[in-house]
Parts: structure tokens; sequence; C-alpha cells
């Protein structure tokens, strides 16, 4: 399917992560995202990303779609900060998110403005048990004392309360895409990346759930 970009509001899950800044507008409207002559290359081959300019407005849902090895993952790890710091690539131009250069942001911050739910789900999950696993991660984002309340919001608004209980490796995959939203979802981002959404749904039913909480999370915010 490709790669989907959401650009929330600035209003949170759990509180207002994101601070206003002077950033690049559009009228009244704000971007999310700036992307201007972006090129990325890995070691092994040749510029995978060519001069790509981008812009999404806060609010705006946009479908970035292309073949296989076309770019797609490696635009969300630009976007991330992670394709030159974990992936050894080779970036030029310049990217903003959440009104900032990507480049002058702590990760900390990056999480809290940009969440991906990847191609393979396993790779979200550090813990075997699915609550652990969020509940971890609500701790290291807002201390111990508020993240109980985090995820049982999450777990509530996104209805996933008869699968956190579960170890990861017992769970399907489009279950496992569920609680990869509501991980993501746990850092109150104001921008949220679905890289190829349609992978790992079990079937037309898992299609339908996730559907369902893709506007969830939309609700959520």
């Amino acid at each position: 399917m490709g790669l989907v970009v959401k650009a929330m509001a600035c209003s949170g899950v759990a509180e207002n992560n994101v601070k206003e800044g002077a950033g690049l507008t559009m009228g009244n409207a704000q971007y999310a995202i700036s992307v201007d002559n972006l090129w990325l290359k890995y070691r092994e081959g040749g510029w995978l990303l060519k001069g790509l300019s981008l812009k999404v407005l806060d609010g705006e849902s946009v479908l970035i779609i292309g073949s296989s090895g076309g770019g797609k993952t490696s635009l969300a790890r630009a976007l991330t900060g992670t394709a030159a710091k974990l992936f050894g690539a080779e970036i030029k131009g310049r990217i903003e998110v959440c009104s900032k250069d990507i480049n002058e942001m702590e990760p900390i911050e990056i999480q809290r403005c940009v969440q991906v739910v990847n191609q393979d789900p396993y790779t979200h999950f550090l813990e075997p048990i699915a609550i652990d696993d969020l509940m971890s991660y609500a701790e290291k984002l807002y201390g111990g004392s508020r993240a109980g309340e985090i995820v049982d919001y999450i777990v509530k608004q996104l209805k996933i309360e008869d699968i956190v209980q579960k170890p990861i490796t017992n769970l399907s995959g489009g279950q496992l895409r569920r609680l990869a939203i509501a991980k993501a979802l746990m850092a109150n981002p104001r921008i949220l990346v679905f890289d190829e959404p349609l992978m790992w749904l079990d079937d037309i039913e898992g299609g339908r759930h996730y559907q369902q909480h893709y506007l969830r999370a939309k609700e959520a915010k």
C-alpha cells in the first residue's frame, strides 16, 4: 500500500507535549513536516531518495506510494532521525518536524513528535508480555506516577483489553498491529506514520480492525 503520514492537531492523548514554535506556515495552518531537497543513500548503494521535497500541514493525511525498495521506509527513518544514526545513511537536505530542524532535536523529543508503526510489528516490543512493554515505555516517557494512568487510557481508547495480558509471541499479526498503534500513541505524537499498514493483517477482519484503530487513533488525538 505504501506509507501513510497523518499529522494531528496539537491536542493530545494525555498531555500536549508539542511546544508551539515559529515554524513554517501556510495561511493560519502550520506545517507539521517540511522536507526540502532530501537526498538519501546507504553505504552499499546509490541515491535512493533524490531531491525529495514534502510538506504536510497539521490535520492533513498523506499517502505515499511506490514500488518495493523505492525509499518509503527510508523516508520514515529520515523523519525519525534514525536513517543516519541507526542505519548509517548519508543524508543531504533539510528536514523539519514539529517546527524544528531534526538535527537539533534530542531522541526523546523526536519520539514525542513523530511515531512510526513499522512494517514488522515485532520491532516495537522489548518485553515478552504486552502490558509490561506498554508500562515500561510509559514510565520512560512520563515517569512511574503517571504511567498506569496513560496505559489504562490508551488501552481503553483502542479497546485492546483482551490482548494486553498475553505474551507477544501468542498474538496474531493483526493483534500486534493494534498494540503497535497503542504504543505509538503513548508518546502523544503530533505525527503518526504507518509503514505498509495492511501488512501483517490476518484477513479481511484484520483489515477492518486496522481501519477501526486508525480512526480511534485520530479520535484519541
